[in-house]
C-alpha cells in the first residue's frame, strides 16, 4: 500500500479543545485551573458535546492530559507528519482498476 505523508507545522501557540465526557466536567475544570498558567499561552475552545477528533493528540484522562501538557512540544513549533489520504486512495484506486 502506498503511503505518502505531509509535514504540517504546529506553531508554538497551540489550539486546545477542552471536552468533558460523561460527568467529567468538574474534573476537567479542576485540571484546567491547576494548569491555568500553561494553558494561558494557547488558544482554548470547548464544546458541550463530545467531539470526534482526527490526527490530533487526545487526552482521555488527567494522566494523559498532564503528559501532553508537559511535553516540550507544547512550548515550541513542531512539524507533525500526517498521512496524505488522497494520495493513498489514488494509489489504491489505480491498483484496483489495473486488475
Amino acid at each position: 500500500m502506498y503511503k505518502k505523508y505531509n509535514m504540517v507545522k504546529m506553531n508554538k501557540q497551540k489550539h486546545i479543545a477542552l471536552i468533558a465526557h460523561d460527568n467529567m466536567k468538574d474534573d476537567i475544570l479542576e485540571w484546567a485551573r491547576e494548569n491555568r498558567e500553561k494553558l494561558s499561552r494557547h488558544f482554548l475552545c470547548g464544546t458541550g458535546t463530545t467531539a470526534a477528533l482526527y490526527d490530533i493528540p487526545v487526552a482521555t484522562n488527567r494522566a494523559t492530559a498532564d503528559f501532553l501538557l508537559s511535553s516540550k512540544y507544547m512550548e515550541e513549533e513542531y512539524n507533525r507528519r500526517i498521512l496524505d489520504f488522497s494520495k493513498s486512495m489514488d494509489s489504491r484506486r489505480s491498483k484496483f482498476l489495473d486488475k
